[in-house]
């Protein structure tokens, strides 16, 4: 458990750094942990941070995300995608698929064959090689990619 907090942790200053690598904030780590904690109200509060920041696996994702978007921000598919790709380095692959899934509910967020892969590879790590298969079945045939047919080939 110790282990999980400190790569949660460790994901967050890196998420920072590249934030402020790209100009969008300037200032140290101390303040982004000063920040996130609601103190100073730095603007330091991502969507990344509070979807990592869900350590049990009963917290959900998709309410999450619910709030952050009542709160007016946007959610932004490539964000989403990257907090999906730290939660599966993480083996938190409930969470990702969480994200994932509510993705696929989105009208304004179109998704690529390689987003469906992951979804799929996800879904068989979570409910099983039949649930994937299933999955797989339901793809209209103009989302299954190159990436998808090659997620089947090598989990069977």
């Amino acid at each position: 458990m110790f282990r999980r907090c400190v790569r949660a942790s460790l994901f967050a200053v890196r998420f920072l750094s590249t934030e402020a690598a790209a100009g969008k904030a300037v200032g140290t780590t101390k303040g982004a942990v000063k920040s996130k904690a609601g103190v100073g109200g730095g603007g330091r509060d991502t969507l990344g941070y509070r979807l990592i920041g869900l350590l049990y696996p009963k917290r959900s994702a998709a309410v999450t995300i619910r709030k952050w978007k009542e709160e007016g921000r946007t959610v932004r598919k490539y964000e989403l995608n990257r907090v999906v790709r730290e939660l599966r380095k993480l083996k938190r692959y409930k969470h990702a698929l969480e994200i994932c899934e509510w993705m696929g509910l989105q009208q304004d967020i179109k998704l690529l064959p390689g987003d469906y892969a992951i979804h799929l590879d996800l879904i068989a790590k979570i409910r099983g090689l039949a649930s994937a298969e299933k999955f797989f079945e339901d793809l209209p045939d103009q989302l299954r990619g190159r990436e998808t047919f090659r997620f089947l080939t090598t989990t069977c």
